[in-house]
């Protein structure tokens, strides 16, 4: 379950599709309570994205990603020796900062302040990409 957006759950949409596991989305309403229908889920950590297989619940996008990758029986995903593993932990590591500079600045109102803090975004930004970009390479050696 997440927001009707794209947001944090459409690598996981990406993920589930792409191993093949077929899944059901439900669309959280933002409503005044806020997350207090998932509270009901009996969920260990009322969040979301979550994800319930059967009986089995669980919240946080990383090890929502991780569970995908193991139930799916895709585990060369999460690298084939422990150098890909931490290699991979440190990209998504970046994607995670990107997307942080990102939401810092998007859906803000433009003033003196958030151009600052969107071109500080921007350069942190493109900064971790391209440093990305200068590793990512390796990952095929």
């Amino acid at each position: 379950g997440y927001w009707g957006i794209r947001g944090l759950a459409q690598q996981l949409r990406l993920l589930l599709t792409y191993v093949g596991l077929p899944f059901e989305e439900e669309s959280i309403k933002v409503e005044n309570n806020g997350l207090k229908p998932i509270s009901k889920l009996g969920l260990s950590f009322p969040n979301i994205p979550y994800l319930i297989d059967g009986e089995f619940k669980l919240t946080e996008s990383s090890a929502i990603q991780k569970y995908i990758i193991n139930r799916s029986h895709h585990t060369e995903l999460l690298g084939k020796n422990i150098q890909d593993t931490v290699r991979i932990e440190s990209i998504l590591g970046v994607f995670d900062d990107v997307w942080n500079e990102l939401a810092k600045i998007s859906g803000k109102k433009t003033n003196k302040l958030s151009n600052k803090l969107s071109k500080r975004s921007h350069q942190n930004s493109t900064l971790s990409l391209s440093l990305l970009e200068k590793e990512t390479p390796s990952m095929n050696t």
